[in-house]
Formats: structure tokens, C-alpha cells, sequence
């Protein structure tokens, strides 16, 4: 099954250059390092025996003759032909406006824009809320697995350029969200719950309490990460009183230990990892309304050793939810009616090859 990338920041990990963070160069830098010791032979073997040019030690460690062009972070300007970037030149550090087709190139938000109490926020990427009145700043990324990653978040109001806290605790969040209106903002803290908060009135609410080392509300495990590339596992409704969500429980998956000799010292880290026939995580799909706390849970049928990669809102209050057995060999669609947590299986397909 190819990746399912859904939530802006499931795709923007992907697309977007991430600048002025240290945590993604030290990641970066020990990608590299891996990289380099697995190519070194295969680029010594080459020039020894090889009948091309040869390349230089300094070519070999990053001064590559084979550099391409890369187009950088881009963020689409709602309802408008134009798009945000970093700003270079004249304009660097600072967010720049570029309209299509002129390519004309304006400020959009000062660097000193980004300032709160008398310290620069170290901004590595921006996202919009639907309506265009707010930026999302993410500061202080630390990757998780291969994708998904905690940082520290900010709301940039770009009429009066003042900045909020997304909570008064805003560091190591992930999957952070604007609801549909632009009022709320939803996100997983690292004890697996998932909360909102106001942004009008300033107030946090939890809306799960049961996130332990094997529970998961709000956001999937390494399994669906590297299956399906998703690890954004809630969705607001679009009239952003409701929240579905995944709740992943991963108590019968077996532990495997990781040995990481990078580092000085190396470490070892244990983690949930199902091996061929071994259980994988079982996921629960609910609702909860975020006004009230109050959460229902939908029937999806079974949940052992199957999958349930993809869910979205339709218009009528409706959830649609990619079913899938653990073979991948078959899926179908479910429509899941909120209200009474009923659901129908619609379109599905099957490969027995």
C-alpha cells in the first residue's frame, strides 16, 4: 500500500525545507553520516576501477558535482494565486509573498515579527488556518520516527502581527491543527492524550485521559507510520465542534530493542514492533464533542490484525474509513454515521495476486 499522507503536516514534512533549526541539521548531519559509510566503498570501487573520472575526498563528503535545484518551502496563500516562502537576499529570514504570474515578490511578515518577550522564536516551518488570518509557527522540531516530530508552536495573528502561545505549556506537541473555524487548536502532548485550546478565551481542554506507554489517542505508532506514511491520527469535523480519532493500543504487540551506535555512547531504545505473525496494534475510532467532552465510540468491526489508514469527514456529518486486512490485499470503504456509531461497507476492491 502506498502512503496516505492526509493532514497538512503529514504533507508538509514532506515537502517543505525546514531553516533556521538546529534539530533538523543535527538529524540531518547523522543521516548523512550514515549515508557516507555506506557509499564511501561503493565510490572507491568506482574510481579505482572504474573508467570515469575520479572524485575528490572533498566531492565525496558534500561538495557534490551532483547538486541539484530544490524549490524550497512553499505554503499556498488561501484563495489567492500565491504562495509564502523564505525570503532571500534583502528579504532573508523575513516571510515572502510571491503572486502568480507576475512573480512579483513582497514581505509578508517581518523576521522581528517573530519575537515574544524579548526572544527570537527560532521558526523552521508556517502553516495557514483556513481563512488566511493566522500562522501556525513551528519552532524547536525533534523528529520521532521517520516522520513525525514534536516542536514548540505559536499562533502569528498577521493583521496585528502579535503572537500566542498554543497553550501556556506550548513545547513537545505533535499533529497540532486550527479547527476548520480558526478558533481552537488541537494537538497530542507526549502523555498520548489529545487536548484543544481556545484561542480566543485561552483554555485548554483534555478531551482523553486513558494515553499510557501502550494507548495512543490522537496520533498512530511506528507500524502505521512506516506502513501507510500517516502519523496525524485525528480529524476535525468541518463545523469544528466534533474530533474523530484513532485510539491505538498496542499492549499485545512484543517489545524489540533498538541499538543505536551513532551516538559517543551508544544507546538502546525498546519499542512496540510486530514481527511477521506476531499482533499488531489494535485502533478504536471515536468521536468526541469538544464543547462538551463527551465521546462516543464507532463501530468499525473488527480490529484485530486490520488496518484503518485513512478516515475523513463527509458533508452530511458522516465518516468515510478505509478498512484493509493485514496482507493488504484487500480494503473497502466504511461510511460511519456519528450519531449512532453505525457503520456500512460501500466500495472495496481485492487483489489476490
Amino acid at each position: 500500500m502506498g502512503m496516505l499522507p492526509s493532514q497538512p503536516e503529514e504533507c508538509e514534512y514532506r515537502t517543505n525545507e525546514f531553516q533556521n533549526d538546529d534539530s533538523i541539521i543535527k538529524e540531518n548531519k547523522k543521516d548523512f553520516n550514515i549515508m557516507i559509510r555506506l557509499l564511501i566503498p561503493l565510490l572507491l570501487a568506482t574510481c579505482l576501477f572504474g573508467e570515469g573520472k575520479r572524485l575528490s575526498f572533498d566531492q565525496v563528503q558534500g561538495k557534490s558535482p551532483f547538486k541539484y535545484a530544490r524549490l524550497g518551502m512553499m505554503v499556498w496563500f488561501p484563495n489567492e494565486n500565491a504562495f509564502l516562502t523564505w525570503g532571500k537576499d534583502i528579504f532573508k529570514g523575513d516571510i515572502v509573498k510571491v503572486t502568480f504570474p507576475e512573480r512579483d515578490t513582497i514581505e509578508f511578515v517581518d523576521s522581528t515579527a517573530f519575537y515574544l518577550k524579548g526572544q527570537k522564536l527560532k521558526v523552521s516551518s508556517f502553516r495557514f488556518d483556513k481563512s488566511g488570518n493566522k500562522l501556525l509557527l513551528l519552532s524547536d522540531r525533534k523528529r520521532i520516527w521517520r516522520h513525525s516530530y514534536y516542536g514548540t508552536y505559536h499562533v502569528l495573528d498577521i493583521e496585528s502581527k502579535k503572537i500566542q502561545k498554543v497553550s501556556e505549556k506550548n513545547a513537545e506537541l505533535r499533529n497540532v491543527k486550527f479547527s476548520p473555524d480558526g478558533h481552537k487548536i488541537a494537538y497530542v502532548r507526549k502523555d498520548q492524550n489529545l487536548y484543544s485550546y481556545d484561542l480566543v478565551k485561552h483554555r485548554e481542554k483534555q478531551l482523553t485521559s486513558n494515553g499510557s506507554d501502550v494507548i495512543s489517542n490522537g496520533h498512530f505508532g511506528w507500524v502505521y507510520e512506516e506502513e501507510f506514511g500517516s502519523f496525524d491520527a485525528y480529524r476535525w469535523s468541518p463545523d469544528s465542534r466534533y474530533i474523530a480519532y484513532w485510539e491505538e493500543d498496542q499492549s499485545q504487540v512484543p517489545i524489540f530493542t533498538m541499538f543505536d551506535e551513532m551516538e559517543l555512547y551508544p544507546t538502546t531504545k525498546k519499542i512496540r514492533y510486530p514481527k511477521a505473525g506476531q499482533p499488531n496494534p489494535s485502533m478504536k475510532i471515536f468521536v468526541v464533542d469538544v464543547k462538551k467532552g463527551r465521546r462516543k465510540s464507532m463501530n468499525i468491526g473488527d480490529v484485530k490484525d486490520t488496518y484503518y489508514p485513512w478516515m475523513e469527514w463527509t458533508a452530511e456529518k458522516k465518516l468515510t474509513v478505509m478498512r484493509m486486512n493485514r496482507l493488504q490485499k484487500h480494503w473497502e470503504f466504511l461510511t460511519v454515521a456519528t450519531k449512532s456509531g453505525k457503520s456500512i461497507s460501500g466500495l472495496s476492491e481485492s487483489d489476490e495476486a
